[in-house]
């Protein structure tokens, strides 16, 4: 993880959980998930949300 960049030579990293959620509804998006399957793995009550 070092060589990548993803952490300090200290080993704290360099993204946040929040970081790793948005990463991972680009990517769900990006694979062609639909909207309302996102808002749910999300625990959205309302697509508004993910705006």
């Amino acid at each position: 993880m070092a060589s990548a960049g993803l952490i300090t030579e200290d080993i704290k990293p360099h993204f946040s959980s929040h970081t790793l959620r948005h990463t991972a509804v680009s990517l769900w998006i990006e694979m062609g998930l639909q909207p309302a399957c996102v808002q749910k793995l999300l625990g959205h009550a309302s697509l508004r949300m993910m705006v």
